[in-house]
């Protein structure tokens, strides 16, 4: 039982990032740099949210917790 939940989990996050990289091959380059700015202000902002709210996961504090899912700034920085 608990390893045909942890293999829903992962198909449900495969089909969630497969999505997110379907919308994400169809924006246009010159949309993605208009808001280039602005994704990387979104992204100090989260950084700094994690140096004071950032859950501890394997000894670093890397991670914001949003309820549903866990979310790493730093991935969103890679992109600004």
């Amino acid at each position: 039982p608990i390893a045909s939940l942890a293999c829903a989990k992962q198909a449900l996050f495969l089909g969630v990032g497969v999505a997110v990289m379907i919308v994400g091959m169809t924006i246009p380059a010159a949309v993605l740099q208009r808001y280039s700015i602005l994704v990387y202000a979104a992204g100090l902002v989260l950084l700094l949210l994690v140096s004071q709210f950032g859950i501890v996961v394997n000894g670093s504090r890397r991670w914001l917790n949003l309820g549903a899912f866990n979310l790493q700034p730093a991935e969103l920085m890679k992109m600004g």
